[in-house]
């Protein structure tokens, strides 16, 4: 009796082959979304572990820290005696890491008159990391998360005769201590005093005042060298940056010299606003905090009016260092509505 052969015929093969691309074809998007959106949901998490450090720092010194910050090391040993840090550094006991915050002490890890170790020697700090920033996490003392420093004030000098490097109707986190060089002038940023979240919440209000974002071209390198090196972000989660292109989002009053969120996002940083804006390796946007706490995901169209808006704890008041001209006129006159952003 004849019996048919129970293998596959090469047709038959080749016909299970193709179903089989075709259904990967179609579920490969979908898994690929799926885990997007729980590396989105992590970012958005870290992001929020900074918020509640931020209101915890404001509620134990009475305002958020500065975007460079003068700190002491421990005067039992023969390290050096100040540290210009950055402040992720300041915040480390309010994110529950007192073993980091004293082992950076006590090692004077950041730049000084006297020099300084390698941030490197510290560590990384996931927290601090997007998981979608693939490139950033695999750095020394590496970051994705930068704060809202206001305007872009590179090349204003501290003169003596009551010029301001910036203002703080126009952004958060400033120089706060002297003695710190500027990049471009070759002289030196005017110190401020640190802001209160409660200024924030008495003027635009800490719902809708950013602040900070992601920016996976922003980096802090102390080497200059590092600048040459495409998205160089070695050694900017401890120490200072003497460039708030490197640690910062930045607002400008001319949106053409700064680039969209999200665009060109694989360019070298550069020490100028062009990039000290947010982005991300999200689709369409980026996730963003504010000041009461809260994270939301910005789209990446937003108007560049409602950026600034969104940037400024008071907006109507906002003016241009070094002699405080008002901003310009269309955004010194917009009121956000929820619908915007």
């Amino acid at each position: 009796m004849y019996r048919r052969s129970q293998a596959f015929t090469l047709v038959e093969l080749l016909v299970v082959i193709s179903i089989i691309g075709m259904l990967t074809a179609l579920l490969l998007p979908a898994v690929n979304a799926a885990l997007e959106s729980a590396r989105r949901a992590q970012c958005s998490s870290n992001m929020s572990q900074f918020g509640k450090a931020m209101i915890a720092y404001n509620t134990r010194h009475g305002n958020l820290p500065g975007r460079i910050n003068l700190i002491k090391s421990d005067p039992t040993t023969a390290n050096v005696t100040e540290q210009w840090v950055s402040w992720v550094a300041v915040l480390l006991p309010d994110l529950e890491r007192n073993d980091l915050w004293d082992r950076m002490r006590e090692m004077g890890v950041c730049p000084t008159s006297q020099g300084g170790r390698n941030p490197g020697e510290i560590g990384n700090l996931d927290v601090l990391i997007c998981p979608s920033d693939v490139q950033t996490s695999i750095m020394e003392s590496a970051q994705t998360f930068v704060v809202n420093s206001g305007f872009w004030d590179v090349g204003v000098t501290n003169t003596g005769k009551g010029e301001q490097s910036d203002f703080k109707e126009n952004g958060l986190f400033h120089v706060i201590t002297a003695g710190v060089p500027d990049t471009l002038s070759g002289g030196y940023i005017s110190p401020m005093d640190p802001l209160p979240l409660e200024y924030i919440s008495s003027h635009d209000g800490t719902p809708a005042t950013i602040m900070l974002s992601e920016n996976i071209q922003a980096g802090a390198p102390i080497d200059p060298q590092i600048l040459n090196n495409p998205r160089g972000r070695k050694n900017n989660g401890w120490c200072l940056s003497l460039s708030p292109a490197f640690d910062s989002i930045v607002w400008v009053n001319n949106p053409n010299t700064q680039a969209p969120i999200n665009r060109d996002k694989e360019a070298p940083m550069e020490n100028s606003p062009l990039f000290a804006r947010p982005s991300s390796n999200h689709i369409s946007g980026v996730n963003v905090l504010y000041c009461d706490g809260h994270v939301d995901f910005l789209s990446e169209e937003v108007p560049y009016v409602v950026y600034q808006a969104l940037m400024t704890p008071h907006g109507r008041k906002c003016k241009l260092p070094p002699d405080g001209t008002p901003a310009n006129t269309i955004f010194y006159n917009y009121i956000l509505k929820d619908s915007d952003y």
